[in-house]
């Protein structure tokens, strides 16, 4: 899932250079480009396509003409909705690697059920502030037992949450999931903002492009598993905001006029 990451990251920044560079660079790009898609393929993690897909389609509509946006992203979407359906026992049940078959594999996607169910008894004893960070492990022991479904609870020990905003949930709560989510919004805006001002400086708009795209990777991955324990991804993902709020610094600076 890390991996898928960034990745994704380096096709986002691959691909921001793209207005920027002559035909012959072009073709350098579109090579690198067809490189991380394949070492995206290679994670064999269906999360990490599903973000590498959603970080591609955010920089192919930014870039795009806007009279191509709609009719390129829903060819792409109605394309990846058939494939989807065509083969969806394959992705369901696909051996990813010598060590784990196709049925535990399949088991994987079984599981999540189960902890989200676990996830939802454990928030509504603590849905203020959760049950600590951290403690998921040890705490979601107590809930394994419930009889009151047809779920096999006791499936789920010993397995941490396959949602970053779930396991958020539980263990700091609304308060502090609202804070992450805010957090995220906020960047979000920041590296919007940035894209703006593009005209002004295309390297900034680059940097925020890619930053929008690691961003709907993390969304997206975080959905199928607690990306917040991969501490690389954590890094990345602080680096950037940290860059991008600098440089939206900056552009105020140069927006605002100076009073002599």
């Amino acid at each position: 899932m890390g991996n898928g990451i960034l990745m994704t990251v380096c096709l986002a920044s691959t691909l921001a250079w793209w207005p920027q560079v002559n035909r012959p660079c072009r073709l350098l790009l579109l090579a690198l480009t067809g490189m991380y898609a394949l070492g995206v393929y290679g994670t064999l993690t269906r999360c990490a396509w599903i973000g590498a897909a959603a970080g591609l389609c955010l920089v192919v509509a930014f870039y795009l003409p806007r009279f191509w946006r709609v009719p390129v992203l829903s060819a792409g979407v109605l394309a990846a909705g058939l494939l989807t359906v065509t083969y969806w026992q394959e992705l369901v049940a696909f051996q990813r690697d010598k060590g784990l078959s196709a049925r535990e594999t399949e088991e994987s996607v079984l599981m999540r059920p189960l902890l989200a169910r676990v996830a939802w008894n454990m928030f509504l004893d603590r849905p203020l502030l959760g049950c600590g960070l951290g403690r998921y492990l040890d705490q979601s022991n107590y809930y394994l037992h419930d009889r009151g479904t047809e779920l096999v609870l006791e499936k789920a020990r010993g397995y941490v949450q396959h949602n970053v905003f779930l396991s958020l949930l539980v263990e700091t709560g609304l308060v502090g999931l609202g804070l992450w989510l805010g957090l995220l919004l906020l960047w979000g805006r920041n590296a919007w903002r940035l894209w703006r001002a593009s005209a002004a400086s295309p390297w900034f708009g680059q940097v925020g492009l890619v930053f929008l795209a690691l961003l709907a990777s993390y969304v997206c991955t975080g959905m199928f598993h607690d990306v917040s324990l991969i501490v690389v991804v954590q890094m990345l993902l602080f680096f950037m905001a940290g860059l991008v709020a600098g440089l939206v610094r900056q552009v105020e600076k140069t927006a605002t006029p100076r009073c002599d």
